[in-house]
């Protein structure tokens, strides 16, 4: 499953209109901090679990993994040659 980069997770987050002030001048200063050093410093675990929090509270998280998401449907089951039984073969006398 491929997970949004540190970068894409604040641009989602700060797209939101209903950050309190707080959220909205922590999450700025994060994404300032992570452009000055060109994407190279990645946010801290407790960073990046506020970011997931907040993420969660007002519904912007997106699945990129379509499968678990249930959004493929299942294939037509197909029995490939080699998998079915091998026929006996007949006793000698």
């Amino acid at each position: 499953m491929k997970h949004a980069s540190d970068k894409e997770l604040l641009d989602r987050v700060l797209a939101c209109e209903q950050l309190t002030e707080e959220e909205r001048e922590a999450f700025s200063g994060m994404l300032n901090d992570f452009l000055a050093c060109d994407g190279l410093r990645a946010l801290s675990i407790k960073q990046r679990q506020w970011l997931r929090q907040v993420e969660n509270k007002h519904g912007l998280e997106v699945s990129e993994n379509l499968w678990s998401a249930g959004k493929v449907p299942a294939g037509k089951h197909v029995d490939m040659p080699w998998m079915q039984p091998i026929p006996k073969r007949p006793g000698s006398k």
